[in-house]
C-alpha cells in the first residue's frame, strides 16, 4: 500500500480519509507518511462504521448515529 500511496498522494490519501470521517489522520503528514498506509492512526467503532457507510451509499458521507438505548421488540 505504501507505493500505491506514492502514486495517489499523501495529500489526497489523508483528505480522503477525513472525508471519510476518520478524524484522527492529521492534515501534516510530513516525515510520517508511510504510517497512514501502516494504520497508525486509531480509529473509532463509530468513525468506521461512517467510513464503511460512506462506501455502501456510493460515496455520500453518512454520519453515524450512536444507539444508547433499545425500546425493546415492541418498539
Amino acid at each position: 500500500f505504501v507505493k500505491l500511496l506514492e502514486q495517489v498522494g499523501v495529500r489526497t490519501t489523508a483528505s480522503v480519509a477525513r472525508s471519510l470521517g476518520l478524524s484522527s489522520v492529521p492534515d501534516d503528514l510530513t516525515g510520517r507518511e508511510g504510517s497512514l498506509t501502516l494504520g497508525a492512526y486509531e480509529a473509532s467503532p463509530l468513525e468506521m462504521s461512517a467510513a464503511f457507510a460512506t462506501f455502501a451509499s456510493g460515496g455520500t458521507y453518512c454520519a453515524p448515529h450512536a444507539i444508547t438505548e433499545s425500546p425493546g421488540r415492541e418498539g
